[in-house]
């Protein structure tokens, strides 16, 4: 009996010596050591952030920015802008104004400013189907549609007269403008650009005509554009409203010939003349043909041929309502600085 309980003890203490089996792992979930607990929930400061008591390190916040830090980082971009932009870093400029405005900038001025820095691009490029043509109109439609100053609104006009399809939204943000008034003889043409552009040619050349009567105004250029460069254009499309579209080949002679002689001579201008004096030619040949009597009254045609004014000639491909491609498309130099009043002046 006592043999068999100090077996039983023996065998009890060998138990007790045998490492026990490891728990099985429980998946996904994994214990975080005191190192990795957040600070401030071993401080017991929940939610709280900033410089801990050993003052050695920071938490950064993530909290999004007040309105008030909000306007006070557009007020710096737009203050960055300006100085980029009187410094004739327009890039810069652009870079800073667009920052603003992605953060809820909608100051008239800033937004034109932007346009015109496309603007300025685009009169290089001379691409009336790039970005910079579409990015210009944006923020300048967005300008106006802020209530950016009469000034903005006739530059988006002249702009968006260079393609046929916005002739209406021209026509409609023209309006009741005095387009005669000084300084705006270039947006008078846009005008009557626009109604070629639908097609009523009555008022296409009614428009046409108020500029080519027109006395050279006191101011002599608007957007840095001479007269000239303005009265000629009213000349040469009148002048193919003439000719293509209503078969009046002699007044269609006098206004091509009258826009030759008005253009100022610069690059490439030789060629553009010759081409325009060589149709102004061949209409005067086939008045010259119309108009020269029979040599046998009873050999006359009875009735003109086909390429006589009786008959108005076949457009040509170009449509009338879009500059030629040897027209310049923008002024001699780029509208002047946008007005200083708003923010970034």
């Amino acid at each position: 009996m006592r043999n068999l309980f100090l077996a039983t003890l023996v065998l009890a203490s060998i138990s007790a010596c045998k490492p026990k089996e490891p728990a099985p792992e429980q998946p996904g979930i994994e214990e975080v050591t005191p190192a990795e607990t957040p600070r401030n929930e071993r401080s017991g400061n929940s939610g709280t952030s900033g410089t801990q008591a050993n003052g050695n390190s920071s938490e950064v916040s993530t909290t999004a920015p007040t309105e008030d830090e909000n306007q006070q980082r557009i007020s710096e971009l737009c203050a960055d802008g300006k100085i980029a932009w009187d410094e004739d870093d327009y890039s810069g400029a652009r870079e800073s104004y667009l920052e603003a405005v992605g953060l809820g900038c909608d100051d008239p001025v800033i937004l034109a400013k932007i346009g015109y820095t496309y603007f300025r691009e685009l009169k290089e490029a001379r691409d009336f189907t790039s970005p910079n043509y579409i990015n210009a109109t944006t923020y300048y439609r967005r300008a106006v549609e802020a209530g950016a100053p009469e000034r903005d609104k006739l530059t988006l006009v002249w702009l968006l007269s260079h393609n046929r399809q916005n002739s209406q939204e021209v026509l409609d943000l023209i309006g009741d403008l005095d387009t005669m008034g000084e300084g705006k003889f270039y947006t008078q043409l846009c005008k009557g650009l626009a109604y070629q552009g639908i097609e009523k040619w009555g008022e296409a050349v009614a428009e046409y005509t108020k500029l080519i009567d027109l006395a050279e105004p006191p101011a002599a250029a608007e957007n840095g554009t001479p007269w000239a460069e303005v009265k000629w254009r009213a000349l040469y499309w009148r002048g193919k409203i003439y000719d293509y579209r209503k078969g009046e080949l002699a007044l269609a002679v006098a206004d091509y010939e009258a826009s030759v002689a008005t253009r100022p001579d610069s690059v490439g201008v030789v060629a553009w003349k010759s081409n325009v004096q060589a149709r102004a030619n061949e209409l005067k040949h086939i008045l010259e043909q119309a108009n020269a009597p029979a040599e046998n009254p009873e050999e006359a045609p009875a009735a003109p041929p086909a390429e006589t004014p009786a008959e108005t000639p076949t457009p040509p491909a170009e449509a009338p309502a879009t500059p030629p491609a040897e027209t310049p498309a923008a002024p001699a130099t780029p509208p002047a600085e946008t007005p200083a009043s708003g923010t970034g002046g």
